[in-house]
């Protein structure tokens, strides 16, 4: 797969690389709350399937350990680099990384014991593909960890502005525009079962984030990364994202102001023995 804006419409710039860095520290709770409940642990294979940067992939290393074997894939040759470069200075042995496209993965049949996915399915235009890739690629017994966008348009911001709400129904859109769906993952037990698999556990993932809270940090990188992106798209104008600006910089100052982050959802689903 060539690297296209499409494959990943956020980018693969320096700006979207540390703001998935950030990202990835502020949702670490959940992270590992998930592997802890679907087994992840020493010595197993795993796949961190559209890995972006990897930094999820170098947590899973060194949870496997010596004997243990991570497999890291993403379409993005920028972000392999990175991860490989990573990999490399910090001595890791245990991490191989792939380029390619998760919907025809060339790894071997049955060689995974668990599979993560954290806001890929989100992105790609064929969701029940990757999962019947998965399902190909686990062993009996192996499980997919899948986390990913259920109802986008529940996000809030309160109090509420009019320019706020349009920003975050325009990222709607622009997923819809590049062929992914920030509600997802309302489909995905459905797909994951069509595949093979059986779905075992549904974690519910939401926050309410106050101005200067780690959660509100992480809204703002995106809209620092992911607004100028709105505007050459055509979906926001100029006028309107500096409105949106001069809102959020006034909610920041409002000791009531808060954040209800888009609702998720987490999904383990186990390939049967």
């Amino acid at each position: 797969m060539t690297e296209t804006d499409h494959v990943y419409h956020l980018g693969v710039s320096d700006q979207e690389l540390d703001r998935l860095g950030f990202q990835h520290q502020a949702w670490q709770d959940i992270t590992l709350k998930l592997w802890t409940l679907a087994g992840f642990d020493y010595g197993q294979t795993l796949l961190d399937l559209g890995c972006g940067p990897g930094f999820a992939s170098q947590e899973l290393a060194r949870l496997v350990g010596d004997q243990g074997q991570v497999h890291a894939l993403d379409a993005s040759r920028r972000f392999i680099d990175y991860l490989g470069q990573c990999a490399r200075a910090g001595g890791v042995r245990n991490l191989a990384v792939h380029r390619g496209d998760v919907r025809a993965i060339e790894l071997e049949d049955q060689s995974m014991d668990g599979i993560f996915a954290r806001w890929l399915m989100c992105f790609v235009d064929d969701p029940l593909q990757v999962c019947r890739e998965a399902e190909r690629l686990l062993k009996p017994g192996g499980v997919l960890v899948a986390w990913d966008y259920f109802n986008y348009s529940a996000v809030r911001v309160f109090p509420e502005q009019p320019h706020v709400k349009k920003l975050f129904d325009c990222y709607y859109q622009s997923s819809f525009d590049h062929g992914g769906s920030y509600d997802v993952a309302q489909f995905l037990p459905q797909m994951m079962h069509d595949s093979g698999l059986e779905v075992i556990h549904l974690e519910p993932i939401n926050r309410a984030a106050r101005p200067g809270s780690l959660t509100w940090r992480w809204v703002s990188l995106f809209h620092d990364s992911y607004l100028p992106k709105l505007v050459e798209q055509g979906l926001m104008s100029s006028s309107e994202a500096n409105a949106f600006r001069n809102e959020w910089s006034d909610l920041e100052q409002q000791p009531g102001a808060f954040f209800f982050s888009p609702p998720m959802l987490g999904i383990i689903a186990r390939k049967p023995l």
